[in-house]
């Protein structure tokens, strides 16, 4: 297996490598993102994902419906939509696995990750709970 090269320089989150020239593809647009742009990674396991990406889907609700532009209403909805998609899918993954699911770590002590994860979802986020609970996805 092939080891990413070292980079002092390195603009996406350091914590990981994303391939052996840490390129990331975009598929649907069919190119690679730009290697001096910054780029961050939410894992699925971290509960604190769940409050970023609904804030990022807030706000693109709000865009989708204030924009100045048609097309920029569309850019909106399609993140707005796709956004409100990893939700669902991260929710489904932490109801269905809490012994892995945590602030940040699965080994965090006693007391620091939820021991009822879908408690702690439903207070966090009361509508997204209603509306990705596992039957429904």
């Amino acid at each position: 297996m092939t080891q990413a090269p070292e980079r002092s320089d390195m603009l996406h989150d350091p914590k990981y490598r994303f391939g052996s020239e840490d390129a990331v593809f975009h598929r649907q647009g069919g190119y690679f993102l730009p290697a001096d742009e910054p780029l961050v990674l939410f894992r699925g396991k971290d509960v604190g994902t769940l409050v970023a990406l609904d804030a990022y889907r807030r706000f693109m609700e709000h865009v989708s419906v204030n924009a100045d532009t048609p097309h920029a209403r569309a850019v909106a909805r399609a993140h707005a939509d796709s956004i409100t998609e990893r939700i669902a899918t991260i929710k489904v993954f932490q109801l269905e696995h809490p012994e892995r699911t945590g602030l940040g770590c699965h080994t965090c002590p006693p007391g620091v990750a939820p021991h009822d994860i879908a408690g702690h979802l439903e207070t966090l986020m009361p509508e997204v709970a209603e509306t990705t609970t596992p039957s429904a996805v």
